[in-house]
């Protein structure tokens, strides 16, 4: 089992990397030593954020089209040349009733993170463990929760950030979601930086089976990602964040199951460091 779990992620990582050296999807929660403001200087450090998007989109799929809320909160330990240690927890609320699937205040769901991240020269190296939860005040759940261990990795340069990420859903998909990328960001001016991702990501039968109704059991590519974004430091501890991105699914078909197969979407954000 062990081994053929290994063989499967190995394969799907090459199998993105190789033809996909200029694509993003969008996994945006955890801590990212890649990006700008991802070190601290203290040996506990936490973050609040609260934001709104115009849609949740999630690995291609668009879960929701209309607005939701997504606050969330991290918190993490800086070991000083040891890498980081960080949780993060995250909120969706839907803003209308268009999912239906909503408990109080519209919360459909709730995300936890676990994880570790190091510098290593000038790779980053990522670990840890993601437990999707969808509660409901009254009765059970939504749906039944998933749990998914990660790894990520990615290289740092003055010219452009290549990365390659990989999930496998090990109690309720039994699959692995893989993407990879280029990342760029650019100081403009001291409290201003802004920039861009591409990325394609893809799934193994398990994965776009459990996804997707049974439509396909192969592995291959689902979705293709693009982001424009912007961060500006309002203080030493307070930032306003923006972007702006185009998902589309790739397989035709994956088509039709959610509420839409592509879509024009962005968010904005504030939020303070501690």
């Amino acid at each position: 089992m062990k081994k053929t779990f290994l063989s499967k992620f190995i394969l799907s990582a090459l199998a993105l990397a190789l033809p996909c050296a200029t694509a993003w999807a969008h996994e945006s929660h955890g801590h990212d030593l890649t990006r700008e403001g991802g070190a601290s200087e203290n040996l506990f450090y936490a973050e609040l954020v609260l934001g709104a998007s115009s849609a949740d989109v999630w690995r291609g799929m668009v879960q929701n089209d209309e607005p939701v809320w997504q606050p969330h909160v991290m918190f993490g330990i800086d070991l000083k040349g040891y890498g980081k240690v960080y949780g993060d927890v995250l909120f969706c609320f839907d803003a209308t009733t268009r999912n239906r699937q909503t408990t109080f205040g519209g919360l459909n769901a709730i995300d936890y993170w676990a994880g570790y991240e190091v510098e290593l020269g000038d790779f980053v190296l990522g670990a840890g463990h993601i437990w999707y939860t969808y509660p409901k005040a009254n009765g059970p759940d939504y749906e039944g929760s998933a749990r998914e261990i990660f790894a990520k990795l990615s290289y740092k340069n003055a010219y452009v950030v290549p990365f390659i990420e990989g999930y496998y859903d090990y109690n309720v998909a039994e699959g692995i979601y893989a993407l990879a990328g280029l990342r760029k960001e650019v100081q403009v001016a001291d409290p201003l930086s802004v920039g861009a991702e591409v990325s394609v990501g893809g799934g193994s039968g398990g994965m776009t089976r459990y996804y997707f109704d049974g439509r396909t059991s192969k592995t291959g590519l689902t979705d293709g990602n693009a982001e424009l974004f912007a961060k500006y430091d309002l203080t030493d501890n307070l930032f306003l964040g923006a972007r702006v991105a185009w998902t589309s699914l790739l397989d035709d078909r994956l088509k039709g199951v959610w509420f839409r197969d592509h879509t024009l979407w962005g968010g904005i954000e504030i939020g303070m460091t501690f």
